[in-house]
């Protein structure tokens, strides 16, 4: 592994005792010398930093692609839900990512582990060509592809604090960036298995409702007349009162699909559709309304 530049930083302190350590398999340890990479992951659209991570040197780019999360690889998220406004039988956790790539070094590296994938290299490599072959990326020039699982992290040059791409679901965008390297110490928890490993998550940055502007957008609207503008953010209480009777029977068409801020959402989603249903009186099939934040 070659980058072209060192910061050191704050150690952690998570090492176990001997008792523990011994009790482990060989295989299940990190063995040194290993380096560290301290990983920021950003949501483009928003330039907010969403996660940040650890990953091992050794580990490949297929184990830190899946420490990427994303509330557009749920179904829930692409599916239709303005027949079903009070989201009866919802799967909350399915997830739909088949096809993902990953610009590192001067390579886009392609998931292809399902058999769905589609190799995004194809359209992004017809485009180089009417740029002469090449596209520059600050100080990346890409020109060639690779498997995401076949390639590990000591295998690149990589240059710290340089924005490299991570894409899924067609277009959606993360950033990636380096921020540190070190070696690994004693005070790092010592079991393989626990990387990549999470150590920043922020917080939801909540979206208000377009209509009301008080409480917290839970639905995304699209082609919707009663709404001004298209996509347009709900509350619980606007969205149902503007789209829905009080039979909760639909009153026009629009498409409506859940909006959650990120995966850890989900939970707290549940719970004020709950309260929003044990606020309001409906047939038995649907309950329903208002939630407080």
């Amino acid at each position: 592994m070659t980058v072209n530049y060192y910061r050191p930083f704050e150690k952690e302190n998570i090492a176990l005792d001997y008792d523990t350590q011994m009790s482990l398999d060989d295989k299940e340890l990190v063995h040194t010398p290993e380096l560290v990479l301290q990983i920021a992951i950003y949501k483009e659209a928003k330039m907010v930093k969403t996660k940040g991570v650890f990953v091992l040197a050794s580990q490949s780019i297929a184990e830190f692609v899946d420490a990427i999360d994303c509330t557009m690889d749920l179904a829930l998220c692409w599916q239709d839900n303005c027949d079903n406004p009070m989201l009866e039988d919802l799967d909350w956790n399915s997830k739909i990512r088949t096809s993902s790539a990953i610009f590192l070094d001067d390579t886009i590296f392609i998931d292809k582990r399902s058999p769905d994938h589609v190799d995004y290299s194809d359209e992004i490599i017809k485009f180089l060509e009417m740029h002469n072959g090449t596209l520059n990326r600050g100080q990346q020039v890409i020109t060639k592809t690779g498997d995401i699982c076949e390639t590990r992290f000591i295998d690149l040059e990589l240059h710290l604090g340089l924005p490299y791409v991570f894409i899924h679901q067609g277009g959606c965008e993360h950033l990636i960036i380096i921020e540190q390297i070190r070696l690994f110490h004693p005070g790092d928890d010592p079991r393989v298995v626990n990387y990549p490993r999470q150590v920043f998550r922020s917080g939801p940055r909540r979206l208000s409702c377009g209509i009301c502007n008080e409480r917290f957008a839970r639905w995304i609207t699209f082609n919707d007349d009663d709404a001004p503008s298209s996509p347009c953010f709900f509350c619980f209480d606007c969205f149902f009162m503007l789209h829905y009777s009080a039979d909760c029977e639909k009153l026009n068409d629009f498409n409506a699909y859940v909006y959650l801020e990120n995966m850890d959402d989900r939970v707290g989603y549940q719970v004020a559709l709950q309260k929003f249903k044990d606020s309001i009186k409906v047939p038995e099939k649907s309950q329903g309304r208002s939630e407080n934040s």
